[in-house]
Protein backbone atom coordinates (compact mmCIF):
# COMPACT_ATOMS: atom_id res chain seq x y z
CA UNK A 1 0.00 0.00 0.00
CA UNK A 2 1.22 3.48 -0.89
CA UNK A 3 1.03 6.69 1.19
CA UNK A 4 -0.42 9.90 -0.25
CA UNK A 5 0.23 13.12 1.64
CA UNK A 6 -1.51 16.43 1.00
CA UNK A 7 -2.43 19.40 3.16
CA UNK A 8 -2.49 23.13 3.66
CA UNK A 9 0.28 25.35 2.23
CA UNK A 10 3.00 25.78 4.85
CA UNK A 11 1.94 22.68 6.77
CA UNK A 12 5.26 20.94 6.13
CA UNK A 13 3.89 18.06 4.07
CA UNK A 14 6.96 17.91 1.81
CA UNK A 15 9.32 17.95 4.81
CA UNK A 16 7.31 15.15 6.42
CA UNK A 17 7.38 13.17 3.18
CA UNK A 18 11.16 13.47 2.95
CA UNK A 19 11.62 12.40 6.58
CA UNK A 20 9.45 9.36 5.92
CA UNK A 21 11.54 8.56 2.88
CA UNK A 22 14.76 8.81 4.89
CA UNK A 23 13.43 6.80 7.85
CA UNK A 24 11.72 4.03 5.88
CA UNK A 25 13.54 3.86 2.57
CA UNK A 26 10.23 4.28 0.72
CA UNK A 27 10.36 5.93 -2.68
CA UNK A 28 8.88 9.40 -3.08
CA UNK A 29 6.99 10.96 -5.96
CA UNK A 30 6.32 14.70 -5.89
CA UNK A 31 3.86 16.24 -8.32
CA UNK A 32 5.31 19.62 -7.29
CA UNK A 33 8.62 18.50 -8.73
CA UNK A 34 6.78 17.38 -11.87
CA UNK A 35 5.14 20.80 -12.18
CA UNK A 36 8.53 22.48 -11.79
CA UNK A 37 9.86 20.23 -14.54
CA UNK A 38 6.98 21.34 -16.79
CA UNK A 39 7.76 24.98 -15.96
CA UNK A 40 11.40 24.48 -16.85
CA UNK A 41 10.49 22.85 -20.14
CA UNK A 42 8.30 25.84 -21.03
CA UNK A 43 10.77 28.42 -19.65
CA UNK A 44 8.13 29.61 -17.14
CA UNK A 45 8.23 30.57 -13.48
CA UNK A 46 6.33 28.40 -10.97
CA UNK A 47 3.64 31.07 -10.67
CA UNK A 48 3.31 31.32 -14.47
CA UNK A 49 3.07 27.53 -14.68
CA UNK A 50 0.27 27.50 -12.07
CA UNK A 51 -1.59 30.16 -14.06
CA UNK A 52 -1.16 28.15 -17.25
CA UNK A 53 -2.52 25.03 -15.55
CA UNK A 54 -5.71 26.86 -14.56
CA UNK A 55 -6.29 27.54 -18.27
CA UNK A 56 -5.07 24.23 -19.73
CA UNK A 57 -6.39 21.16 -17.91
CA UNK A 58 -4.21 18.83 -19.95
CA UNK A 59 -1.38 19.35 -17.45
CA UNK A 60 -3.62 18.24 -14.57
CA UNK A 61 -4.65 15.18 -16.55
CA UNK A 62 -1.00 14.39 -17.29
CA UNK A 63 -0.08 14.59 -13.59
CA UNK A 64 -3.12 12.56 -12.53
CA UNK A 65 -2.49 9.88 -15.16
CA UNK A 66 1.19 9.70 -14.20
CA UNK A 67 0.26 9.30 -10.53
CA UNK A 68 -2.17 6.47 -11.29
CA UNK A 69 0.26 4.77 -13.68
CA UNK A 70 3.15 4.79 -11.21
CA UNK A 71 0.98 3.60 -8.31
CA UNK A 72 -0.27 0.61 -10.34
CA UNK A 73 3.02 -0.29 -11.99
CA UNK A 74 4.78 -0.20 -8.61
CA UNK A 75 1.99 -1.69 -6.52
CA UNK A 76 4.46 -3.96 -4.73
CA UNK A 77 6.68 -1.01 -3.75
CA UNK A 78 5.54 1.55 -1.17
CA UNK A 79 5.66 5.03 -2.67
CA UNK A 80 5.07 8.29 -0.81
CA UNK A 81 3.06 10.58 -3.07
CA UNK A 82 3.66 14.22 -2.08
CA UNK A 83 0.76 15.64 -4.02
CA UNK A 84 -2.44 17.67 -3.68
CA UNK A 85 -4.59 15.12 -5.54
CA UNK A 86 -2.75 11.81 -5.20
CA UNK A 87 -5.21 10.75 -2.49
CA UNK A 88 -7.75 10.52 -5.32
CA UNK A 89 -5.59 9.14 -8.12
CA UNK A 90 -2.94 6.95 -6.48
CA UNK A 91 -4.17 3.37 -6.45
CA UNK A 92 -4.42 1.77 -2.99
CA UNK A 93 -2.95 4.54 -0.84
CA UNK A 94 -3.15 5.51 2.83
CA UNK A 95 -4.52 9.04 2.53
CA UNK A 96 -3.02 11.71 4.81
CA UNK A 97 -3.96 15.39 5.15
CA UNK A 98 -1.75 17.80 7.13
CA UNK A 99 -3.43 20.87 8.61
CA UNK A 100 -1.98 23.86 10.48
CA UNK A 101 -2.98 27.15 12.08
CA UNK A 102 -3.20 29.69 9.20
CA UNK A 103 -0.96 32.28 10.88
CA UNK A 104 1.71 29.70 11.70
CA UNK A 105 1.59 28.56 8.07
CA UNK A 106 2.00 32.17 6.91
CA UNK A 107 4.96 32.62 9.26
CA UNK A 108 6.67 29.55 7.84
CA UNK A 109 6.10 30.64 4.25
CA UNK A 110 7.39 34.17 4.91
CA UNK A 111 10.40 32.80 6.77
CA UNK A 112 11.18 30.47 3.87
CA UNK A 113 10.09 32.38 0.73
CA UNK A 114 9.30 30.25 -2.29
CA UNK A 115 10.67 32.31 -5.12
CA UNK A 116 8.23 34.47 -7.03
CA UNK A 117 4.98 32.60 -6.25
CA UNK A 118 3.34 35.39 -4.25
CA UNK A 119 4.36 38.62 -2.53
CA UNK A 120 3.03 39.54 0.93
CA UNK A 121 3.00 42.95 2.61
CA UNK A 122 3.10 41.52 6.15
CA UNK A 123 2.21 38.44 8.17
CA UNK A 124 -1.52 39.13 8.35
CA UNK A 125 -1.60 39.83 4.62
CA UNK A 126 0.18 36.51 4.03
CA UNK A 127 -2.35 34.67 6.22
CA UNK A 128 -5.38 36.10 4.44
CA UNK A 129 -3.92 35.61 0.95
CA UNK A 130 -3.00 32.01 1.72
CA UNK A 131 -6.51 31.33 3.02
CA UNK A 132 -8.04 32.87 -0.09
CA UNK A 133 -5.63 31.07 -2.39
CA UNK A 134 -6.52 27.75 -0.77
CA UNK A 135 -10.23 28.47 -1.19
CA UNK A 136 -9.77 29.38 -4.86
CA UNK A 137 -7.68 26.28 -5.48
CA UNK A 138 -10.23 24.09 -3.71
CA UNK A 139 -13.02 25.60 -5.83
CA UNK A 140 -10.99 24.72 -8.93
CA UNK A 141 -10.63 21.13 -7.71
CA UNK A 142 -14.36 20.97 -6.98
CA UNK A 143 -15.15 22.18 -10.50
CA UNK A 144 -12.54 19.98 -12.12
CA UNK A 145 -12.77 16.78 -10.06
CA UNK A 146 -16.06 17.15 -8.18
CA UNK A 147 -14.33 16.71 -4.80
CA UNK A 148 -13.81 18.95 -1.77
CA UNK A 149 -10.16 18.64 -0.72
CA UNK A 150 -11.02 20.34 2.62
CA UNK A 151 -13.43 17.54 3.52
CA UNK A 152 -11.58 15.51 6.16
CA UNK A 153 -13.76 12.46 5.48
CA UNK A 154 -11.75 11.99 2.27
CA UNK A 155 -8.69 10.99 4.28
CA UNK A 156 -7.61 8.08 6.44
CA UNK A 157 -5.57 10.35 8.71
CA UNK A 158 -5.66 14.09 9.39
CA UNK A 159 -2.82 15.48 11.52
CA UNK A 160 -1.99 18.96 12.80
CA UNK A 161 1.52 20.36 12.38
CA UNK A 162 1.02 23.57 14.39
CA UNK A 163 2.82 22.29 17.48
CA UNK A 164 4.09 18.83 16.53
CA UNK A 165 7.44 18.61 14.74
CA UNK A 166 7.85 17.11 11.28
CA UNK A 167 9.76 14.19 12.82
CA UNK A 168 6.95 13.53 15.30
CA UNK A 169 4.35 13.62 12.55
CA UNK A 170 6.38 11.35 10.28
CA UNK A 171 6.50 8.82 13.13
CA UNK A 172 2.74 9.12 13.77
CA UNK A 173 1.93 8.72 10.06
CA UNK A 174 4.10 5.61 9.80
CA UNK A 175 2.52 4.02 12.89
CA UNK A 176 -1.01 4.81 11.68
CA UNK A 177 -0.09 3.50 8.23
CA UNK A 178 1.01 0.16 9.71
CA UNK A 179 -2.14 -0.02 11.86
CA UNK A 180 -4.30 0.75 8.82
CA UNK A 181 -2.73 -2.05 6.78
CA UNK A 182 -3.32 -4.59 9.54
CA UNK A 183 -6.82 -3.47 10.58
CA UNK A 184 -9.87 -5.36 9.35
CA UNK A 185 -12.16 -2.41 10.03
CA UNK A 186 -10.41 0.63 8.58
CA UNK A 187 -10.49 3.62 10.93
CA UNK A 188 -10.33 7.28 9.98
CA UNK A 189 -8.35 9.35 12.50
CA UNK A 190 -8.24 13.11 13.04
CA UNK A 191 -5.48 14.24 15.41
CA UNK A 192 -5.47 17.96 16.20
CA UNK A 193 -3.91 20.15 18.85
CA UNK A 194 -6.58 21.13 21.41
CA UNK A 195 -5.18 24.67 21.05
CA UNK A 196 -6.48 24.56 17.48
CA UNK A 197 -10.11 24.15 18.60
CA UNK A 198 -12.31 27.24 19.08
CA UNK A 199 -15.47 27.62 21.20
CA UNK A 200 -18.88 27.81 19.60
CA UNK A 201 -20.55 28.63 22.89
CA UNK A 202 -20.05 31.23 25.60
CA UNK A 203 -17.98 29.63 28.35
CA UNK A 204 -18.30 32.15 31.20
CA UNK A 205 -20.44 29.63 33.08
CA UNK A 206 -17.84 26.83 32.95
CA UNK A 207 -17.87 24.94 36.26
CA UNK A 208 -14.25 24.85 37.41
CA UNK A 209 -14.83 21.89 39.75
CA UNK A 210 -16.28 19.86 36.87
CA UNK A 211 -13.42 20.94 34.61
CA UNK A 212 -10.80 19.85 37.15
CA UNK A 213 -12.58 16.51 37.43
CA UNK A 214 -12.24 16.11 33.66
CA UNK A 215 -8.57 17.09 33.88
CA UNK A 216 -7.68 14.75 36.74
CA UNK A 217 -9.63 11.74 35.44
CA UNK A 218 -8.49 12.42 31.86
CA UNK A 219 -12.06 12.09 30.62
CA UNK A 220 -11.06 13.87 27.43
CA UNK A 221 -9.27 10.69 26.33
CA UNK A 222 -12.45 8.61 26.24
CA UNK A 223 -14.46 10.49 23.62
CA UNK A 224 -13.32 12.48 20.55
CA UNK A 225 -14.13 16.18 20.39
CA UNK A 226 -16.87 16.89 17.83
CA UNK A 227 -15.96 19.74 15.47
CA UNK A 228 -16.72 21.56 12.22
CA UNK A 229 -14.06 23.19 10.06
CA UNK A 230 -14.10 26.45 8.09
CA UNK A 231 -11.28 28.38 6.38
CA UNK A 232 -8.59 26.36 8.14
CA UNK A 233 -10.08 26.82 11.62
CA UNK A 234 -11.85 24.21 13.76
CA UNK A 235 -14.88 24.88 15.98
CA UNK A 236 -16.13 22.80 18.89
CA UNK A 237 -19.64 21.42 18.52
CA UNK A 238 -19.40 19.13 21.53
CA UNK A 239 -16.51 18.90 24.00
CA UNK A 240 -15.66 22.31 25.48
CA UNK A 241 -14.79 20.74 28.88
CA UNK A 242 -12.77 17.96 27.27
CA UNK A 243 -10.87 20.42 25.10
CA UNK A 244 -9.93 22.61 28.07
CA UNK A 245 -8.93 19.53 30.09
CA UNK A 246 -6.61 18.37 27.33
CA UNK A 247 -5.06 21.85 27.10
CA UNK A 248 -4.50 21.89 30.88
CA UNK A 249 -2.87 18.46 30.62
CA UNK A 250 -0.54 19.68 27.85
CA UNK A 251 -1.81 17.17 25.31
CA UNK A 252 -0.08 17.87 21.99
CA UNK A 253 -2.60 16.03 19.79
CA UNK A 254 -6.06 14.70 20.64
CA UNK A 255 -8.70 12.65 18.88
CA UNK A 256 -11.28 14.71 17.03
CA UNK A 257 -14.28 13.73 14.93
CA UNK A 258 -16.39 15.57 12.39
CA UNK A 259 -19.78 16.55 13.78
CA UNK A 260 -22.75 14.54 12.56
CA UNK A 261 -24.63 17.20 10.62
CA UNK A 262 -27.79 15.13 10.74
CA UNK A 263 -27.78 15.69 14.49
CA UNK A 264 -26.47 19.26 14.11
CA UNK A 265 -28.20 20.46 10.91
CA UNK A 266 -27.57 24.11 11.83
CA UNK A 267 -23.96 23.72 10.71
CA UNK A 268 -24.86 22.35 7.29
CA UNK A 269 -24.87 25.99 6.22
CA UNK A 270 -21.68 28.06 6.15
CA UNK A 271 -23.81 31.16 6.62
CA UNK A 272 -25.34 29.76 9.81
CA UNK A 273 -21.95 28.69 11.13
CA UNK A 274 -20.54 32.18 10.60
CA UNK A 275 -23.56 33.72 12.32
CA UNK A 276 -22.98 31.45 15.32
CA UNK A 277 -19.29 32.36 15.47
CA UNK A 278 -20.19 36.05 15.36
CA UNK A 279 -22.85 35.58 18.05
CA UNK A 280 -20.33 33.93 20.37
CA UNK A 281 -17.81 36.73 19.78
CA UNK A 282 -14.15 37.20 20.58
CA UNK A 283 -14.88 37.67 24.30
CA UNK A 284 -15.79 33.97 24.58
CA UNK A 285 -12.50 33.06 22.92
CA UNK A 286 -10.55 35.11 25.46
CA UNK A 287 -12.59 33.54 28.30
CA UNK A 288 -11.61 30.13 26.92
CA UNK A 289 -7.94 31.17 26.88
CA UNK A 290 -8.14 32.51 30.44
CA UNK A 291 -9.64 29.30 31.81
CA UNK A 292 -7.13 27.10 29.98
CA UNK A 293 -4.22 29.49 30.65
CA UNK A 294 -3.06 29.51 27.04
CA UNK A 295 -3.26 31.70 23.93
CA UNK A 296 -4.33 30.77 20.42
CA UNK A 297 -1.82 31.30 17.66
CA UNK A 298 -4.39 33.32 15.69
CA UNK A 299 -8.07 34.26 15.69
CA UNK A 300 -10.71 33.58 13.00
CA UNK A 301 -11.93 36.93 11.63
CA UNK A 302 -15.60 36.02 12.06
CA UNK A 303 -15.36 36.31 15.86
CA UNK A 304 -14.91 40.04 15.45
CA UNK A 305 -18.25 40.38 13.61
CA UNK A 306 -19.22 42.55 10.67
CA UNK A 307 -17.74 40.31 7.98
CA UNK A 308 -19.71 39.33 4.92
CA UNK A 309 -20.19 35.70 3.98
Amino acid sequence: MHISITGKPGSGKSTISNILKTDTGFQIFSTGALQREFALQHNLSTLEMNQLMTQDKNYDHLIDDTTTKISIEKKDVTIIFDSRMAWKFADNSFKVFVTIDPLVAATRVMTNPRGDEEVYDNLEDAKQKMIERSKVENSRFMDFYGVDTFDYSNYDLVVDSTYATANELASIIYIKYQEFIEAENKQHDILLSPKLLYPLAKVSDINIKTLLDYKEKRKHIDEPISIVALDGYHYIIDGHYRTLASIMNDEKLINVTLADLNINPLYNSTENLIKQIQAVGIAAVHDFEAIGEFQYKSYPVYYFGGFKY
